[in-house]
């Protein structure tokens, strides 16, 4: 459970960022100051960019290598085999990924009809 407490802090640390920034960055080129606006984003993609990999990639190579042996572990005791246990949770991930995607295009696309009313 400390893992989960330590990662929401971290989480809840960069909300507020997240905030000011979808709701800030509209404002500002509202009220005629596209330049700021521009600024302020494209500082947010270069640090993205530097950190990116970083934190990210990272991050991601240790969950999937742990999700792999705890799978290959449990699909060797499997009546199933090792195979079927990954193939599930590749079928699970990729449904995911794009109810993800879909999800955010339609809020990315809906910001600006929302700004404007």
């Amino acid at each position: 459970m400390q893992n989960q407490r330590d990662y929401g802090r971290i989480i809840s640390l960069g909300v507020l960022f997240v905030a000011i920034d979808s709701g800030m960055a509209g404002m500002i080129r509202a009220d005629g100051g596209p330049k700021y606006s521009m600024a302020g984003l494209l500082a947010g993609c270069i640090t993205n960019i530097i950190l990116d990999p970083i934190f990210t990639q990272a991050a991601i190579v240790v969950v999937m290598a742990v999700t792999n042996n705890i799978l290959v572990s449990y699909g060797a005791k499997s009546v199933y085999g090792a195979e079927i246990p990954l193939t599930t949770i590749g079928i699970t991930m990729k449904v995911n990924q794009i109810i993800s995607a879909i999800t955010i295009g339609l809020a990315t696309g809906a910001k600006p009809i929302f700004g404007y009313n």
